[in-house]
């Protein structure tokens, strides 16, 4: 099931996982707007919960879409504290300081390339015109 992580004060994950509350699905319902309320930062795991995103600037109605690859496990969100007029969604393909949480590997995302490895997560970005 989807989750959410909980951070320290330094902003680093604690390991501990939380289910998802009402709060948390204001992103997929589109009743949060993230651009001007504080996000220290938010990291929720993909688990049928968000596998892609769209953003949309109200009023000129320019939005981006984001579809990552399978790999891409992890959303965070984040602004700076809020009220700067900007929103930063980054999907993760491992939870942040991942390889220091005592987790199992395929709950993190954690994978290590070998030397000489590829390791090639896809991303595709598109651009939005919507008429409100």
């Amino acid at each position: 099931c989807a989750f959410r992580s909980v951070f320290d004060s330094r902003m680093l994950p604690t390991g501990e996982l939380v289910k998802l509350e009402s709060a948390d699905l204001e992103y997929k319902n589109g009743i949060k707007c993230p651009a001007v309320q504080e996000l220290p930062n938010d990291m929720y795991s993909v688990d049928s919960y968000i596998n892609s995103i769209m953003i949309t600037d109200i009023p000129t109605g320019k939005g981006i879409f984001y579809t990552p690859s399978n790999e891409h496990k992890f959303w965070i969100f984040w602004n700076d504290g809020g009220g700067k007029g900007f929103f930063c969604p980054e999907p993760m393909t491992a939870m942040i300081n991942a390889p220091n949480l005592d987790l199992p590997r395929l709950l993190t995302g954690y994978t290590e390339v070998p030397p000489k490895g590829k390791y090639t997560p896809g991303l595709v970005v598109s651009v939005l015109r919507t008429n409100f």
